[in-house]
């Protein structure tokens, strides 16, 4: 059986210094309402680049005293394998949304492995920008997902959040099912360190 894929042959659109396009294989993305073909590393650029200016948009209304209240949703931070700390958001109030979010993000940025939340606050994509801005600094650019270097002034500002009482029941529910998915055996890959 053939698979047809619609993206094979696609090639990266983004220009080097020169104006060469690079012309690695890419797939389409959503960017600024466009869709444009761009490759892994391209992407990342461009994503990074696009929260910069989010975040410094953010942080200019902030200061100017415009903005009355956050955006509707949560902001979670929950710490990776990797060692890093990833900070992101869930842009529905809905508690059940929180929750299938939590799930996915051990699947998509933590190796399938479920990941332990550190603080929950209300307040969805501004409090997300309001977070990021703080922690700029830190920011991990090579890896996909917003995710922040673990150091001492990090943590203690994450512990001082803490969890958002009007989410704790979710992120209980989370922990207890995170902890029976780290109690389950996980699979051996015998082969890991064979060389052939």
């Amino acid at each position: 059986m053939t698979i047809n894929n619609p993206n094979k042959g696609m090639q990266c659109v983004a220009l080097d210094e020169n104006g060469v396009q690079c012309g690695e294989p890419g797939r389409p993305s959503q960017m600024a309402g466009l869709r444009i073909v761009t490759c892994g590393e391209h992407y990342r650029e461009a994503f990074c680049a696009r929260e910069a200016v989010a975040e410094s948009t953010y942080y200019l209304l902030e200061r100017a005293g415009v903005i009355a209240k956050h955006t509707p949703g949560w902001t979670y931070i929950v710490r990776l394998n990797d060692g890093t700390v990833k900070i992101g958001t869930v842009t529905s109030e809905s508690e059940r949304n929180l929750a299938r979010r939590l799930r996915r993000v051990g699947k998509a940025y933590n190796e399938g492995i479920p990941v332990e939340v550190l603080a929950l606050l209300k307040g969805g994509r501004s409090m997300e920008l309001k977070a990021h801005g703080m922690w700029r600094p830190l920011r991990v650019t090579n890896k996909n997902g917003e995710r922040f270097n673990e150091t001492p002034e990090l943590m203690a500002w994450i512990a001082e959040q803490g969890i958002d009482p009007s989410g704790k029941a979710v992120v209980e529910a989370h922990e207890e099912w995170r902890a029976e998915q780290l109690r389950r055996p996980q699979p051996v890959d015998l082969f890991a360190d064979c060389d052939w």
